[in-house]
């Protein structure tokens, strides 16, 4: 290959790459430009990620990006490098969606009454009974305020009167494969 071809291939590469990198900028710009004008609550992470991933659809499709918006990685990787190009653009909304990833609102709902059995297997469950007669399989997944009193030997709740507090989740249950709500348990307190 002589100099002439490679120098055009060099020259034509690095202009593909700097093609590439202003349309990163620019939908990084459009989709700042977007959230701005929405008017969301920034305090939850739901109503960021959703208008964030709005507005960067509009702008993709209006510059017909070579990228199929039902490919979840290329996707993915996409919206990561723009999401770069967006930290300086727009730090305050950045910044939100950056501390909002870790603080999302837990919803917790309490239940009062005894722990009527136990049953484990691939998750450990309490099976418990409210005052009023209900029945609640509650999911036993991780630790939570109350949890080390029991751990060892979890059928010593049979029978207590409590306090649960639990929330509602999704879990893949693996002999299933398939997602479910289950009633996490988020805290427990004996009463006296």
């Amino acid at each position: 290959m002589n100099r002439v071809a490679v120098f055009t291939l060099f020259f034509f590469v690095i202009t593909i790459a700097k093609a590439q990198e202003d349309v990163y900028k620019t939908i990084a710009a459009e989709t700042c430009e977007c959230v701005s004008k929405r008017s969301i609550d920034t305090s939850k992470r739901s109503e960021v990620e959703m208008a964030l991933g709005l507005c960067m659809l509009e702008s993709i499709q209006a510059h017909d990006v070579g990228i199929e918006i039902t490919d979840d990685a290329a996707m993915s990787k996409f919206g990561e490098r723009v999401g770069l190009q967006m930290a300086p653009i727009c730090p305050d909304l950045f910044r939100v969606f950056m501390e909002n990833s870790s603080t999302e609102e837990v919803v917790a709902l309490e239940l009062v009454g005894k722990v009527k059995s136990i049953e484990s297997g691939e998750f450990l469950y309490l099976i418990f009974k409210e005052d009023s007669g209900k029945e609640h399989k509650l999911l036993w997944l991780r630790y939570f305020p109350g949890s080390d009193d029991f751990k060892t030997d979890p059928k010593k709740l049979i029978g207590k009167k409590m306090t649960v507090a639990y929330q509602d989740i999704e879990c893949y249950f693996p002999k299933l494969k398939a997602y479910y709500n289950a009633k996490e348990i988020v805290e427990m307190k004996l009463e006296n």
